[in-house]
């Protein structure tokens, strides 16, 4: 592939999706929580809307049923997406 290419991809990426991001209290998941979601959805590649969670707002319960209503049928994409599975 030269430096100029100007072609068409042939890799279909997605335009509309959420970015999540999680913080935890460490990195053990049967100890640590989940303290912190934040969440942007993007639309066409531009950020559309977001959403934000702390553990002192509300309890985690209340924030993933928000959360689920906030996405909806987007495709998510989460960083380290794999550590995140065993955290409550």
């Amino acid at each position: 592939m030269t430096k100029n290419f100007t072609g068409k991809s042939v890799i279909d990426l997605p335009t509309n999706f959420c970015v999540i991001q999680l913080e935890t209290t460490d990195l053990n998941p049967k100890e640590d929580d989940i303290i912190e979601i934040a969440v942007e959805k993007y639309r066409n590649n531009k950020i559309k809307d977001s959403f934000y969670w702390n553990a002192s707002q509300s309890n985690i319960l209340a924030a993933l049923l928000k959360l689920k209503k906030f996405i909806g049928n987007d495709l998510i994409l989460i960083n380290h997406g794999s550590f995140f599975c065993p955290f409550r």
